[in-house]
């Protein structure tokens, strides 16, 4: 009982619930474990401005961390927080002088295992953080549906963050955040948007011909889905999305801003088996072809788009077959005068505007 109280301590319960302690309204909970519904790209009522605007940069007040000093280790066999079942809690934490080390946390959550450890440095304003979390074995489709109301991705996993910044306040979280994630998934889909729906379209797009309407759910089923993002200025980087489907091979770069939550994609999608596999059996035509498709909009309603100009453009094999076609149809218009070379410099200028 100095002039900076010590605190030691060491709990055990067996069931907290936090939100029944906070006085959660109903309404809230049911929102925050139901995601919510998808706005359409033309709906002017989700947009990245208002989002933007709806984040605080007030900083919270952290004075109290410097009134008394704390040991000690909490340990439940259940923990409810904003709409999140924990298991097997195990809390480990000290503060000293306005410095709060999160020495050990850990606990079962969505199938799987989360471990956590890290520093808040409230002794300078606005107060400095750095976490280490590693979540294992997790079924990701009810965490995300839970923490961010986001039904996107599903499948089963792990996920490991390393971040660290300066400043608490909303804004200041994702601004001036800076950090890695890593994400391996098994089993599991990308909903929204259908690959294989795409290898249709591009299919009638390189041949002329119609795209046959199929009912499918849109989504995309995958074996593997492989993604780390490097954070820095707002704004999560990758270059090394991998997903492996049914027959297809996709290989994924881009960014996502934080602030105002927009999407910048790149998917290039590749068949890499027959007629068996995703797509059905029309798409054998397209094999060593890039596909590729565009993941724009807002993470509430993100748009999916195939680019056309970049396949087109890139695809070196698609260039030959059409220069083929052009320098065939040629000699059937110019008969036996169609010298070889001649032709086949026409073609090339007939080509030029199409793939430059």
């Amino acid at each position: 009982l100095g002039a900076v109280p010590g605190v030691e301590f060491d709990l055990k319960g067996e069931k907290l619930d936090l939100d029944a302690w906070l006085g959660k309204p109903a309404a809230a909970q049911a929102a925050a474990s139901t995601p919510s519904a998808p706005v359409k790209t033309a709906d002017k009522g989700t947009s990245p401005a208002k989002v933007a605007q709806a984040l605080s940069a007030l900083e919270p007040d952290l004075s109290a961390l410097k009134a008394f000093d704390l040991a000690g280790r909490l340990q439940l066999g259940s923990l409810r927080l904003k709409g999140l079942d924990l298991s097997a809690v195990d809390l480990q934490l000290a503060l000293a002088g306005g410095q709060l080390s999160l020495k050990q946390f850990s606990a079962g959550v969505a199938g799987g295992q989360v471990t956590a450890n890290g520093v808040l440095d409230a002794r300078q304003q606005p107060a400095r953080y750095q976490i280490h979390k590693r979540v294992q074995g997790v079924n990701v489709r009810p965490l995300l549906q839970t923490l961010a109301q986001s039904d996107l991705l599903e499948g089963k996993g792990d996920l490991e963050v390393e971040v660290q910044g300066r400043g608490l306040s909303e804004q200041a979280l994702r601004s001036q955040m800076q950090g890695k994630v890593s994400l391996k998934l098994s089993d599991g889909a990308l909903h929204g948007i259908n690959l294989a729906e795409m290898i249709r379209e591009a299919r009638a797009t390189l041949t002329g011909k119609g795209v046959e309407q199929v009912k499918e759910a849109r989504k995309t089923d995958f074996s593997a889905f492989i993604a780390s993002f490097q954070i820095a200025n707002g704004v999560a980087r990758t270059d090394d999305i991998q997903l492996f489907a049914p027959a297809l091979r996709v290989k994924g770069e881009g960014q996502t801003a934080l602030v105002p939550e927009t999407l910048d994609f790149l998917f290039l999608t590749s068949i890499v088996e027959s007629s068996k596999g995703q797509g059905g059996k029309d798409v054998d035509e397209l094999k060593e072809i890039t596909i590729p498709v565009r993941i724009g909009g807002h993470w509430q309603a993100p748009s999916y788009r195939l680019d056309v100009k970049a396949l087109l453009g890139n695809n070196k094999l698609l260039e030959e077959k059409a220069r083929k076609e052009a320098e065939r149809g040629l000699k059937k218009l110019l008969g036996d005068k169609a010298d070889s070379e001649g032709v086949r410099g026409v073609a090339d200028q007939l080509l030029k505007g199409l793939f430059k």
